[in-house]
């Protein structure tokens, strides 16, 4: 594995800057904030409902507005918090009166602490609550717990449903996907779908298998949905772009496909460095090779998956 570079992924998704930053009620610096929203692109999708895909390597926020208010899922990293905010004000009016997180990683989760000052309520399974509330490691870094306006006030277990601005929101754990608190969200009145992290779009996923994460599981969570789905569907990834029904299949069955291939290599007796010597994702290279993981350090992820 090639650990220079799985180490400068794993500090960048997770090692934000966590120091206090001001509450939506009070003023946010115009340069900083303006700075931040520059790198924030708002899509329309339909209903009332955005998708707000941040610079670098934050996760897409979808943002719902209405007669109930402001709502949004995930928060991207504590960094892009003040211009998720102002690109928020650039389309609706009003505070976030709630926030619903996919999982627990700081890419989603780094402005839950701002919104929970400004008294929004944070929604997510109970497991990104023990994750946020507690230190954790993740490739022998160090995480340190989560103030408690960044918690969670409202944890479910296995599925949840949410009504709000007339949308009906199925919330749906999926276990031992990308980590051990992974949310789907379904928005079954208007056809639309937020994956999380279940779905990273044209580059290489990361899977948290030290904190619960496994490729066998994300595998079912994209079967699961792809189930529940039509070929209308707006899909919402995780990161990048905003797709459909038809790259989501493409992408389960590169996904089983690839880990099926590396469980032959491994059975045969191959080590990793054998089967990452192979090029068995050449054809994909080209494309998904250019973001926070490699080709090398995704043959690792397979690899070591078939351990857990």
């Amino acid at each position: 594995m090639n650990t220079k570079n799985l180490s400068i992924a794993l500090l960048t998704i997770f090692f934000m800057t966590n120091c206090a930053t001001p509450k939506m009620q009070h003023t946010i610096p115009k340069a900083h904030a303006h700075d931040q929203a520059s790198k924030i692109t708002a899509t329309n999708l339909k209903n009332g409902v955005y998708a707000l895909v941040g610079a670098g390597i934050n996760g897409n926020v979808l943002l719902s507005t209405g007669d109930d208010g402001n709502f949004i899922i995930d928060d991207f990293s504590t960094e892009l918090t003040d211009g998720l905010l102002e690109t928020i004000n650039t389309i609706a009016s009003g505070d976030i009166e709630y926030v619903l997180n996919t999982h627990w990683h700081l890419d989603h989760t780094g402005g839950n602490h701002t919104m929970g000052d400004a008294n929004a309520t944070i929604i997510a399974h109970s497991n990104v609550r023990k994750r946020l509330s507690t230190s954790q490691k993740v490739f022998g870094f160090d995480i340190p717990a989560q103030n408690k306006a960044a918690l969670p006030v409202i944890a479910f277990d296995e599925t949840l449903h949410v009504y709000l601005n007339n949308k009906d929101i199925e919330a749906v754990h999926v276990p031992h996907a990308h980590s051990d608190s992974d949310t789907i969200y379904f928005f079954n009145n208007i056809n639309l779908v937020h994956m999380g992290d279940i779905f990273i779009n044209q580059t290489y996923p990361f899977f948290d298998l030290e904190n619960g994460g496994s490729v066998q599981g994300v595998i079912a969570a994209l079967s699961l949905t792809l189930e529940r789905i039509d070929n209308k569907t707006i899909v919402i990834p995780g990161h990048g772009p905003i797709t459909n029904k038809k790259e989501l299949t493409q992408y389960h069955a590169f996904l089983d496909g690839m880990l099926s291939k590396v469980s032959k290599q491994k059975a045969q007796g191959k080590t990793l460095e054998q089967i990452q010597a192979m090029k068995l994702t050449r054809d994909y290279d080209a494309i998904w090779d250019g973001g926070m993981i490699s080709a090398d350090i995704f043959i690792a992820e397979l690899f070591h998956t078939l351990q857990y």
